[in-house]
């Protein structure tokens, strides 16, 4: 599991340090702070061999037209000059440390110039930006020297990808946004096909005891069975059912990797918080997943001390939860780190964490 992230010229993050991440990490703070920033660097991580993932969180963000914007965007500042660097430690499983690192440059149309125009463009960045037609991705792990080298660009519109010959996935990682998830039931289908359904059909019941089934149609949607004469949609079932059973789902597809939700408390009532938080730390457990969200509700994380203080555990409240509030002030993002007790102490003194 990732312990240490250090981004710097990433998105609105000009430099970012994080510290002593555990298994569910939660991270609030003002709009426009860089908080879905840092989840995107941490998916940026996770596959850091795959040109794909750098074109992911812009898709997801709903910018897709494939121009100079789309890879500018990513720069701190829209700052092309400077590289990206995305840094973590990891704690194996074998308890030792392991280290990646990934730097990201920009792709310039530099075919059409000699050496001494490129040297022009590049002391001037507003006549550089103008040139950015991609960007290459240098992976280096456990600091190996020698990176695995991977390139996306712009080709006529298009995307193209010039994947890295040696290119592995180091660990599965799920990003849910607040919009919903497209193709949910193939995630569903993994899980049926695992024989992992019934654990899902105990922790929908809790918030609809009808439901006594789940089963995915030809044409990919989700039914279940509430005891009717005809399977229904579960779309029909309320936002908790459908945003429970999409965290649920992709933590268990993401087995022994990470989750990343935004804005996780969205389309959430006091209950179906209640028991989601139940789910996510049986299911992050069972499936050894660490858990990266943000949110604005301090229901939502109240219901967090609550579920945290029922369950029986074999490890510290403080092992298993953090909370981090991200400021930026002017060029500096900093994170405030709170521990189970004291967020608690904050949370009951009517202190501001958000």
């Amino acid at each position: 599991m990732y312990e240490t992230i250090e981004f710097s010229n990433f998105r609105s993050i000009k430099s970012l340090k994080i510290e002593n991440l555990k298994r569910i990490n939660l991270f609030v703070g003002k709009n426009n702070c860089g908080k879905t920033s840092i989840l995107e660097g941490l998916f940026l991580l996770s596959g850091a061999s795959n040109p794909n993932s750098v074109a992911t969180p812009n898709i997801l963000r709903g910018y897709k037209p494939i121009d100079k914007t789309f890879w500018e965007i990513l720069f701190s500042d829209l700052d092309v000059s400077k590289n990206i660097n995305l840094k973590s430690e990891i704690m194996a499983k074998n308890g030792i440390k392991r280290t990646k690192e990934l730097s990201i440059t920009p792709i310039l149309q530099s075919t059409l110039l000699d050496t001494t125009e490129i040297e022009h463009f590049i002391k001037n960045s507003n006549e550089q930006n103008r040139l950015i037609n991609g960007v290459e991705l240098k992976y280096y792990k456990d600091n190996n020297k020698n990176p695995t080298i991977s390139k996306i660009k712009n080709q006529n519109g298009l995307i193209e990808f010039d994947s890295a010959k040696d290119y592995e996935l180091d660990c599965s990682c799920m990003f849910i946004t607040p919009r919903p998830i497209e193709n949910i039931g193939i995630f569903i289908d993994s899980i049926i096909r695992n024989k992992n359904k019934d654990k899902i059909i105990k922790i929908l019941q809790k918030i609809e005891p009808k439901i006594t089934d789940i089963t995915i149609l030809s044409n990919g949607i989700v039914n279940v069975d509430i005891g009717l004469n005809t399977l229904v949609p579960i779309n029909i079932l309320g936002d908790g059912i459908i945003k429970t059973l999409s965290i649920l789902a992709m933590i268990i597809n993401a087995q022994n990797g990470m989750v990343l939700i935004d804005e996780i408390e969205n389309g959430l009532d006091r209950i179906s918080q209640t028991i989601l938080w139940e789910a996510i730390f049986e299911a992050s457990k069972e499936f050894n997943v660490q858990i990266f969200a943000t949110t604005h509700s301090i229901e939502f994380l109240n219901n967090a001390i609550k579920v945290i203080n029922e369950l029986k555990l074999n490890v510290t409240k403080e092992e298993i939860f953090k909370l981090y509030r991200i400021e930026k002030k002017e060029d500096r993002t900093k994170a405030i780190n709170y521990g189970f007790e004291i967020l608690e102490a904050s949370l009951n003194s009517g202190s501001e964490v958000r």
